[in-house]
C-alpha cells in the first residue's frame, strides 16, 4: 500500500520498516538479520550491519578490518624488510605476530558475520 504523506511517499511502508504500522492491513515488520545480511557483510565488512539499521556497529566491523589489515602488512612489511639482511631468515616473532594478527582478522570476519545473521537483539 503506498500513500502520499506530509513528508513524502511511502508513509505507511516507512511505517511498517520501523514497525509502527497502525492500518488494518496485517503489516509485518521488516525482518532483523538474516541470510542475506549475514552476505552483505562477508562481502564488505559491517555491511549487514548497516542495512539494518546498526550503523555504528557497521562502521566498528568495518574500522576494525581495515585496521587488522593494516597491521598485518605493516608487521608482514617490517619482517620482510628485516629478513633481507638476515641470511637466519625470518625471526619467531615476526612469525607470532603475523599468526595472531591473521588470527583476529579471521574472528573479526567470523564476528561480523554472525552478528549481522542474528540482527538487533532486544535486551
Amino acid at each position: 500500500m503506498t500513500t502520499v504523506g506530509a513528508v513524502g511517499v511511502n508513509t505507511v511502508n516507512r511505517n511498517v520498516a520501523f514497525g509502527n504500522c497502525k492500518c488494518d492491513c496485517n503489516c509485518e515488520p521488516r525482518k532483523s538479520g538474516g541470510a542475506g545480511k549475514a552476505w552483505a557483510s562477508a562481502f564488505v565488512p559491517g555491511l549487514g550491519q548497516m542495512l539494518d539499521g546498526r550503523t555504528g556497529t557497521g562502521i566498528g566491523f568495518l574500522a576494525g578490518t581495515i585496521a587488522l589489515i593494516g597491521g598485518t602488512a605493516a608487521t608482514v612489511a617490517v619482517g620482510l624488510n628485516k629478513a633481507a639482511g638476515n641470511v637466519k631468515g625470518v625471526s619467531k616473532g615476526f612469525i607470532a605476530g603475523a599468526v595472531a594478527l591473521t588470527a583476529a582478522f579471521y574472528a573479526t570476519r567470523l564476528a561480523d558475520i554472525v552478528s549481522a545473521y542474528r540482527g538487533k537483539q532486544d535486551k
